[in-house]
């Protein structure tokens, strides 16, 4: 059957055999070096994942406790990834949020022996770390403590001034005169312990959690009693009921106290809490270096399993190139009998064509194979110097030169028009990449340049985009949104723009297309203008322009504004494209700009603060002079009661000798 063939079946035959051998080869080699390895590096990847992981839930922990309401969800996201990640290595399966090839495969060997370890540590580690999201009170009670804390502080000394103040302390008794004073000014301090013990405990510190509670209990009372009367635990001073002159003041007392009191209290009942924190302190670093003691066990058993199967593989390979080599050796001795012997006559054209010469056309007499091949080869000899003169137009640039295929079958024929095309095509986009990035660069520069405020850089940039891209008009928005509840697309500057419905140099969002834009985040390119939408007006006349572009200035899905432009002819691709590139650098300048605007006024208001604080200070040791004025004074006042009684006592005495 063999020999009955023609040769391009018996050619067949034998390569086809050999591919058969090379396939079944690169299917192996793909299997072992890819279905076995990828696995092997996701699990890596998961195991290095746990140990990022732990650093994360320990950050997270502790910005919780440090108020950080926010940090609840990443909290409870890295909790949800070590745990289901944990059971992946240990089980198998899908691992959530990380794409790998397909379900892990359970580790074995000194890899289980260090996941055991990391199941010891995790398991304490896990439940303090539920325990803070289960129990958000104690963050609102941070953040709560922590915004009241100098008001309740302000309220206290308000009703200290206003005790010493008050005319009608004057009538009592100067022991209680003197007790009212030391009570209120003790509230003023205890206010201040309240709130540095809570800061102190919530960083750890649980031996304040008796002295904390004790000082709410101390501060309550204090409170009441100045405000209803009484007597204090342990003294004998009756305090009378405040004057109804310092109401006002007491109501600013009560109505910080009893809310920022609350809190103090959950936090001293926060023991719990700061045992977790200590458990996740000292646990944090055991558990990241019991990861990483998992990662560095999970290489080594890869890198063994990977020698065991490099072994296995190098074997097969020797084995199936054995009999390629053996197969290749058979099919070249038939193909040197069939086929090399004849084709030796017409070896000298085709080496006249391997150096570039185009031969003369030969015929050889023959009906085989062989002489089809020799035809053929007289066509392509015919048809390579047609190719050659146009190759020869196309090297010197000339691409409108006439040509076409020798059939319809004529693949090179068509490659060579195809390349002409691909050539042409890509000198046109050359020219366009090199129009776009000097465009980039330009506007760079521009985008550097300082400018006095946003309308003038607003304006320049306006400027320049309509005069790049040709167009003829132009506007640049830009969004005010310090309001949250009135925000507004505000026009900054313009180019040959005079649209009467933006009289007010404003839109809302949502308002006319620039608003839409705003909302919906994406260009909006219109070629079919409505009548009424815009003129382009000059020294001749009115007209309405071909096409309108409106993009948004976005940045990570924030628009900081927008532009709008119009042209008489119609915005080509490259150019909507080399402006969506361009708007984002121009985003992303005017985030820039806000950035450094915020910064110098968080410098402003952080003089300011300190500036309050000095003239506080200054207020504070003014009030203490007086206090003590008021004690002299008080003293004073003693002893001229007691030299009276003393008088009086003697004349008394004289009285009754």
């Amino acid at each position: 059957m063999y020999k009955n063939l023609n040769l391009s079946k018996k050619n067949l035959l034998i390569f086809g055999l050999i591919l058969f051998i090379f396939l079944i080869n690169q299917i192996f080699v793909f299997y072992v070096q890819n279905f076995k390895s990828d696995n092997s590096i996701d699990t890596i990847n998961t195991a290095g994942r746990n140990r990022m992981l732990s650093q994360r839930i320990s950050a997270t922990s502790f910005q919780v406790l440090s108020g950080n309401a926010q940090a609840l969800n990443d909290l409870e996201k890295a909790i949800f990834l070590h745990d289901s990640s944990l059971n992946a290595l240990k089980f198998g399966g899908i691992v959530p949020g990380l794409k790998t090839n397909g379900p892990l495969l359970p580790v074995v060997g000194t890899a289980m022996e260090e996941l055991v370890k990391v199941e010891k540590l995790w398991g304490p580690y896990k439940r303090c770390a539920e325990l803070l999201l289960d129990n958000p009170q104690l963050t609102e009670a941070n953040v709560y403590i922590g915004e009241n804390y100098t008001r309740l502080l302000k309220a206290n000394n308000s009703l200290f001034k206003g005790l010493v103040k008050d005319p009608a302390l004057s009538n009592l008794p100067s022991e209680t005169i003197k007790a009212i004073i030391n009570v209120a000014g003790r509230n003023r301090m205890l206010s201040q312990r309240i709130g540095l013990m809570v800061f102190k405990i919530l960083q750890g510190d649980k031996s304040l959690i008796p002295n904390l509670a004790k000082t709410i209990s101390l501060h309550d009372n204090s409170f009441n009693i100045l405000v209803n009367g009484g007597t204090l635990e342990g003294e004998s001073i009756v305090f009378p009921k405040i004057s109804p002159s310092l109401l006002k003041e007491v109501n600013e007392v009560r109505q910080v106290w009893i809310p920022f009191k609350q809190h103090a209290e959950v936090v001293v009942a926060a023991k719990e809490y700061l045992e977790c924190i200590e458990v996740i302190s000292n646990n944090y670093t055991g558990l990241l270096k019991q990861n990483n003691a998992l990662v560095h066990a999970i290489a080594f058993e890869t890198k063994r399993e990977k020698e065991e199967t490099n072994k296995l593989l190098n074997t097969t390979l020797i084995t199936l190139l054995l009999i390629t080599i053996i197969i290749i050796l058979l099919g070249y001795v038939g193909i040197n009998k069939l086929i090399v012997t004849p084709i030796r006559k017409i070896t000298k054209q085709v080496e006249s064509l391997s150096f570039g010469e185009i031969p003369s056309v030969k015929k050889l007499e023959r009906k085989d194979e062989v002489g089809a091949l020799n035809n053929s080869l007289n066509k392509l000899v015919i048809n390579i110097k047609s190719y050659s003169k146009f190759t020869g137009e196309i090297g010197q640039g000339n691409f409108e030169y006439k040509f076409t295929a020798a059939s319809e079958d004529d693949e090179l024929g068509k490659s060579l028009i195809s390349m002409r095309d691909k050539l042409k095509s890509v000198e046109e986009e050359s020219l366009s990449r090199n129009w776009k990035t000097e465009g980039l660069a330009k506007f760079a520069d521009v985008l550097r340049a300082s400018h006095l405020d946003l309308e003038e850089f607003s304006q320049d940039i306006i400027a320049n985009v309509v005069q790049y891209i040709d167009a003829v008009q132009g506007a640049i928005f830009i969004v005010n949104n310090k309001d949250s509840e009135n925000i507004l697309i505000e026009r900054k500057g313009s180019y040959a723009y005079g649209r009467s419905k933006f009289v007010d140099g404003f839109v809302k969002p949502g308002e006319g297309t620039v608003g839409q834009v705003y909302l919906e985040k994406k260009h909006v390119f219109l070629t079919d203008i409505p009548a009424d939408y815009m003129k382009i007006t000059s020294g001749l006349g009115e007209a309405e322009p071909a096409s309108v572009l409106i993009l948004p200035l976005l940045i990570n899905d924030d628009v900081f504004g927008i532009i709008e432009l119009a042209s008489f002819n119609t915005f080509t691709n490259l150019q909507v494209d080399f402006l969506c590139s361009l708007c984002e650098s121009i985003a992303s300048t005017i985030n820039s700009a806000r950035v450094n605007e915020n910064t110098k006024s968080l410098l402003i208001e952080s003089k300011s603060m300190e500036e309050n604080l000095q003239s506080q200070e200054e207020e504070l040791r003014q009030t203490m002079e007086e206090m003590q004025a008021t004690q002299d004074s008080m003293e004073e006042r003693e002893q001229e009661f007691r030299d009276e009684i003393k008088k009086l006592n003697q004349e008394i005495s004289k009285i009754k000798g």
